[in-house]
């Protein structure tokens, strides 16, 4: 019997047991009884034998599989061997077919797409599909104009009406929009800023939050590009200070914020309010981690006993920008810091970042953005809708084709 036929129509254990059964039962009826064959190693003919015999079977894995004959007890001509091994090889192969359907439809569940003809696996499971721009055009958030331009004719190809027709207009459309965002300079800037606070906000939630208030969500310290997320970076225990050691910046619900530009790393702060100052491992500057972690008696000293006076007391609106520039500009610059002695001498040749003029333009830029944002939906959000909406229409193949999802 031809090896190779039963190979092809079912895995081996299926293949071994469809041929055992086929045999034993095509043999049992032209053959005299009890009587077997046995396929003699590396040939295709049939040898009778009185006595058990090895047969070795090759398993599609390249695997040896040794099973025992069974007995012979009569001579068997050359013929009817042949004869009973093309039918139990017809028989094991209708038997392996049976057995693969009847799997099939047990264990999976499977549909064709109608644009291909591919058979489909798990139709329930989600399909991936973007978050963002970037994602569509299957590049990385820092590609140059080049990659991203390259990215987008090459997907234009797959989806453009005439390549794919009317089901390729709507993902063309958006394609368009998308190069014309990411193209743009500024554009591509005032995505990335609202990429960013997507990350911590539903769409429905505005890129500057109007709770003010002296205690905030916290989150521990995270490493690589800042998220915008409206709230201070530093932890706030303004509500756990002790009645006795609450003041007039408690009452005005302030709060301490260090400029790292200006900071000498003298440690003062962290010796006087161990508990609200450090000095940062990364930057190597002064830095405030938790708001209140100490009296105000103690904090006003802090700040008085600092011998370049940068320490200062601002608001919460004005802490978080503060802090959140501080840390772009920590990660845009890679923590390399003037010195700040320099900096005080004027030989410093050149510009020093001036935090609170940032975080007002950054303060300003967020509140424009939001009164501009139709019921506080951002670009970021409505792209974002707009994808899911346009992937959950498109077709399987052309998704596959344009993005191998």
């Amino acid at each position: 019997m031809p090896m190779g036929l039963c190979r092809r129509a079912a895995p081996c254990g299926a293949r071994e047991r469809a041929r055992n059964l086929g045999a034993a039962a095509i043999l049992g009826g032209l053959l005299p009884a009890p009587l077997g064959f046995v396929m003699a190693p590396d040939s295709s003919t049939m040898v009778a034998s009185g006595h058990v015999a090895r047969s070795h079977l090759s398993c599609h894995d390249g695997a040896r599989a040794s099973r025992p004959a069974a007995t012979v007890s009569s001579a068997v001509s050359p013929k009817k061997a042949v004869a009973a091994a093309a039918v139990a090889g017809a028989f094991a192969v209708a038997s392996a077919k049976a057995y693969r359907r009847r799997g099939i439809r047990v264990f999976r569940s499977a549909f064709r797409d109608g644009s291909e003809g591919r058979l489909i696996t798990n139709p329930s499971a989600k399909s991936p599909q973007p978050g963002d721009l970037y994602e569509l055009l299957k590049v990385k958030k820092d590609a140059d104009p080049r990659e991203i331009r390259s990215a987008y004719y090459n997907l234009q190809k797959v989806c453009h009406p005439d390549v794919a027709g009317e089901e390729g207009e709507e993902m063309c459309m958006l394609l368009n929009d998308a190069y014309d965002v990411l193209s743009d300079p500024k554009e591509r800037l005032v995505y990335d800023e609202e990429l960013q606070a997507t990350g911590q906000m539903t769409k429905a939630e505005p890129t500057t939050l109007d709770d003010y208030g002296p205690t905030w969500q916290w989150s521990p310290k995270q490493r690589g590009l800042p998220t915008w997320t409206g709230r201070p970076r530093s932890r706030s225990k303004h509500d756990a200070v002790k009645p006795e050691d609450r003041g007039p910046h408690w009452q005005a619900q302030e709060f301490v914020y260090v400029d790292e530009w200006q900071c000498i790393s003298c440690r003062n702060c962290c010796d006087v309010a161990g508990h609200t100052f450090c000095i940062d491992v990364d930057h190597g500057r002064a830095r405030a981690y938790t708001q209140w972690g100490n009296s105000e008696e103690y904090l006003d000293y802090a700040v008085a006993a600092c011998p370049v006076d940068c320490i200062y007391w601002v608001s919460r609106e004005e802490l978080q920008a503060l802090e959140y520039i501080t840390a772009a500009e920590m990660h845009d610059s890679k923590g390399s810091l003037p010195c700040p002695m320099t900096i005080r001498q004027g030989v410093y040749q050149g510009i020093v970042p001036n935090p609170f003029d940032m975080a007002k333009d950054f303060t300003e830029k967020m509140k424009k953005k939001n009164q501009t944002s139709k019921g506080g939906y951002m670009v970021a959000v409505r792209f974002r809708d707009r994808i899911g909406q346009v992937f959950s229409n498109m077709k399987m193949g052309l998704r596959r084709a344009g993005w191998g999802w």
